[in-house]
């Protein structure tokens, strides 16, 4: 089954985009943490789903993709409030601690904030994005939400007539406090439970891949 992917790396307004595509009818999920998360929902965005993107598109045939991005700049200091000041990882369930230092881990090279590794890192997904997609321009859109784009792009790359009503502008910063919030409560159910000793291991029983 088709899905819709927003395959941009975090404070690149992937929030804002799950919103918009919440309010054009999909059932959107933001930081997936299961396979189940993915089979149940009709689009997924942030980490998880930018870190596998090329293993989704074997796995969901004809889906569309969704690039957000945004100005260096201005991404590296959302990025250094985001995860090198605000978000403290000893506050979440010690489940959702491993699942976010894994992909810290593998998309950015370091699980606090570095600017040198992190901007390494966007540059190397934008590449990898564009290569990968280069021979099916159809199937991915860019998308800059943090300079006003929003549903003249984001619509006709859906097929949906565009929509008058404001395009949805989410900060992920204060809501990242309650960690049950997107339902990751909810995604983590039935999981080990306790210490994690072995976070290679947890990682596999989720995703079923190998770190």
């Amino acid at each position: 089954m088709s899905k819709i992917f927003g395959i941009g790396l975090s404070k690149t307004g992937t929030s804002s985009l799950h919103n918009a595509l919440e309010l054009l009818g999909y059932s959107s999920v933001h930081f997936p943490l299961t396979w189940a998360a993915f089979d149940s929902h009709d689009a997924a965005s942030d980490l998880p789903v930018a870190c596998r993107f090329k293993e989704l598109d074997e796995r969901y045939p004809g889906s569309k993709f969704i690039l957000t991005i945004r100005d260096m700049r201005g991404w590296l200091q959302s990025c250094a409030d985001h995860f090198g000041h605000r978000v403290k990882l000893e506050q979440f369930p010690v489940q959702l601690r491993v699942i976010f230092m894994w992909h810290r881990q593998q998309v950015f090279g370091t699980v606090g904030y570095d600017p040198v590794l992190f901007e390494e890192a966007y540059l190397r997904h934008l590449e990898h994005v564009q290569q990968y997609f280069l021979s099916r321009p159809q199937d991915l859109l860019v998308l800059n939400i943090c300079v006003g784009e929003g549903w003249k792009k984001l619509c006709p790359f859906l097929g949906y007539p565009i929509l008058e009503v404001p395009f949805p502008h989410s900060n992920r910063a204060s809501s990242l406090t309650k960690p049950n919030q997107d339902g990751n409560k909810g995604q983590i159910q039935g999981l080990a439970k306790g210490d994690i000793e072995d976070q290679g291991k947890f990682i596999t029983q989720i995703f079923g891949v190998a770190t």
